[in-house]
């Protein structure tokens, strides 16, 4: 296919190199080996693997397209997952995030001066979901879990397009979508806010008989920990993917016993890129990496990965327009994720707003023959 010019979004370009157009992160600075911590802060060279040593089983995933500010009061754990265009801002104070943990697509955790923002262990944030400081969602690590293995604690939820505003979301809650949750509100372990409410007590987080949550069901939390599980496993797919080019040469600081981890391609994760497929660990992709599909010069469909295309589409999205006609119609800040629940087709070029995400979440087999349920969030 025709390699088409776009404009690369900025990112997570360092300031001090606004032009970066390299697709290999610079290693400068770096003197030692770097440690594998419980948790690392989220700065270069720890984008878009952190730690950026880690194998991964370990490590974290921060897509690229991630806004981050003020990173050196942002930590994140092991085998967590951010989404494409989700923002995390700390320049109002901490955010920590734990170990299998997930932030998707188009979310934004946003601290203040008043207090910090915890998202514990096996929490995972939905699509276009806001969190303000200062909140705690889950078991935040010292508080119960343990970081690593079957001991996360409780899985918690927090609903697309949701907003936890100032709230604690206790560890097995989980919050609807739509749903906001006030200032000073508990959301007690075991409830769960139904969609579109507004939670500004305390009573009404914890009485089902006033309409605002119910016990969280059986179904509920199978559905958050299938969700979860999938995330970990995309986020072990795209490390392997990042790193998996030995044409890169060894990471700087990674030690010779640690197999598997090179400097790192950025165009295997950024644009329209392939998702990993099960042969880097992803039981529910094929087994084969696929990547997005544009007609090609004669209508056939052909493999479109375009590292600087202006948004984020992955797996088996399928168009029936050509990558620079799709391009021309997009908003800011579209994810079209086909990484989980696939393929998914667009019959014309979409035209869209900003902070659309279009993702199919429950998953399907490995050979791809299901499309999953569908989900979208979007603004603008």
């Amino acid at each position: 296919m025709t390699p088409t010019k776009f404009c690369r979004p900025r990112g997570l370009r360092p300031h001090a190199e606004l032009c970066e157009g390299r697709s290999l992160p610079s290693g400068a600075g770096l003197r030692a080996p770097f440690p594998l911590v419980e948790h690392v802060h989220m700065v270069r060279p720890n984008i878009p693997v952190a730690p950026y040593a880690a194998t991964s089983d370990q490590a974290s995933f921060i897509d690229p397209s991630t806004r981050i500010l003020n990173g050196r009061h942002a930590v994140i754990g092991q085998t967590s997952y951010v989404g494409p265009y989700a923002t995390i801002d700390a320049r109002g104070g901490l955010v920590e995030i734990g170990s299998n943990a997930a932030v998707l697509d188009n979310a934004s955790v946003v601290t203040t001066q008043v207090g910090p923002i915890l998202i514990g262990d096996n929490v995972s944030v939905g699509f276009g979901a806001t969190v303000r400081g200062p909140s705690t969602i889950g078991t935040v690590s010292g508080s119960g879990g343990s970081g690593s293995g079957s001991d996360l604690g409780m899985a918690t939820g927090v609903g697309p397009n949701a907003l936890i505003d100032g709230a604690i979301i206790e560890p097995g809650a989980i919050v609807g979508a739509l749903a906001r949750v006030g200032p000073g509100v508990t959301v007690p372990s075991g409830f769960m806010v139904l969609p579109g409410k507004n939670l500004t007590a305390n009573a009404e987080a914890s009485d089902p008989a006033l309409g605002m949550v119910v016990k969280v069901s059986s179904d509920d939390m199978m559905m958050l920990t299938q969700s979860l599980s999938h995330d970990a496993e995309l986020a072990k797919g795209y490390v392997t993917l990042y790193h998996g080019n030995s044409a890169t040469g060894t990471s700087v600081g990674v030690p010779s016993t640690v197999m598997g981890v090179f400097y790192g391609d950025l165009t295997t994760v950024e644009g329209t890129s392939q998702e990993p497929g099960s042969t880097n660990g992803v039981s529910f992709e094929p087994s084969n990496p696929t990547g997005p599909k544009f007609p090609g010069p004669h209508r056939q469909d052909v493999e479109g990965l375009l590292a600087n295309f202006p948004a984020r589409v992955t797996g088996d999205a399928r168009s029936a327009a050509r990558a620079h006609q799709v391009a021309h119609h997009l908003g800011r800040s579209n994810a079209f994720r086909a990484d989980d629940g696939q393929p998914f087709t667009f019959m014309s070029a979409p035209q869209t707003g900003t902070a659309v995400t279009i993702n199919s979440p429950l998953g399907s087999s490995s050979s791809g023959s299901s499309s999953g349920s569908g989900s979208s969030s979007g603004g603008g």
